[in-house]
């Protein structure tokens, strides 16, 4: 199991017991408990603890498989997983909103206006104040020049919302693109897009190589669509989902029950000391 991999089914578990996921636009307020769920487990105030026991693992692994079993059989199927860790991040892109909505709605009447927005410490980085206002304008659907808790998603986490494809993709072409061919190629990719970090500069080929999907040397727009397709919640449950049963799935019967995801927590012990490393250091630059 690549380490890549291992990292994206902690992600699942820990989206599953009410831990902070990194987001690609903008952060994550804490968690809100899931509707249904008994969880006893607080979490953390930064995510992924330092020097989690086997044990406390042990018992967030089972309460995991306890808490997504929906038909009771005593294990948890890829749909099973997919369909909590998706519904649960839905639910903390809403309780996000809230949260943003309230910190901006100055005059309180429930939506927010752009002046709101603009005045707000909630702008979007990397984005100057065309871009700002083409991203508003795009994300108020109905036109109405403000954005309802709905549209806060969009603005937020564009990549739930094919809608905002166009514009977040104009973008990012617009932060990089120096020669203005309507492309970004490796080297301006590498120039404007990333921080000067050791990490990042490693990665930064492979990244780009597989963005690339037609091989030409470039990234277009369409190509930025794809990866941005490829971030929305649903994909990504579900692609986490695949792992987890892939490598935990010791009897091959398409689900992971409490006794073979326990038999794999060396896994998340690993895992969780990886991202708590990477969390140390400085973050790479996101779309």
């Amino acid at each position: 199991m690549y380490l890549g991999q291992i990292c994206q089914v902690v992600v699942l578990c820990v989206n599953i017991l009410h831990v902070f996921a990194p987001c690609p636009f903008g952060h994550n307020p804490a968690l809100p408990k899931q509707p249904g769920s008994e969880a006893s487990f607080k979490p953390p105030s930064d995510g992924f603890e330092e020097g989690i026991s086997e044990k406390i693992m042990v018992a967030r692994l089972k309460h995991m498989i306890n808490i997504t079993d929906t038909d009771k059989d005593g294990k948890s199927s890829v749909d099973e997983f997919t369909t909590w860790n998706h519904e649960a991040a839905k639910e903390r892109f809403v309780e996000e909103a809230k949260d943003r909505l309230l910190d901006m709605d100055k005059n309180k009447d429930g939506k927010v206006s752009f002046e709101e927005y603009d005045k707000s410490l909630q702008k979007i980085s990397n984005a100057d104040d065309d871009q700002q206002a083409k991203r508003f304008r795009q994300a108020d659907e109905d036109n109405s020049g403000f954005l309802t808790k709905d549209e806060i998603i969009s603005m937020f986490h564009p990549e739930e919302s094919p809608h905002m494809f166009d514009v977040v993709s104009e973008e990012f072409l617009q932060l990089g693109d120096e020669n203005k061919d309507g492309l970004l190629s490796f080297d301006e990719y590498k120039r404007k897009v990333l921080k000067k970090d050791d990490g990042n500069q490693i990665a930064a080929k492979p990244f780009f190589n597989q963005q690339d999907k037609d091989q030409d040397g470039n990234i277009c727009k369409e190509e930025i669509k794809a990866w941005l397709s490829s971030l929305n919640s649903a994909t990504k449950a579900r692609r986490e989902a695949e792992n987890l049963v892939r490598d935990c799935d010791d009897n091959k019967d398409g689900a992971v029950s409490e006794e073979e995801v326990v038999n794999h927590v060396d896994i998340f012990m690993r895992a969780t000391q990886q991202i708590n490393n990477t969390k140390k250091r400085k973050p790479k630059e996101e779309l």
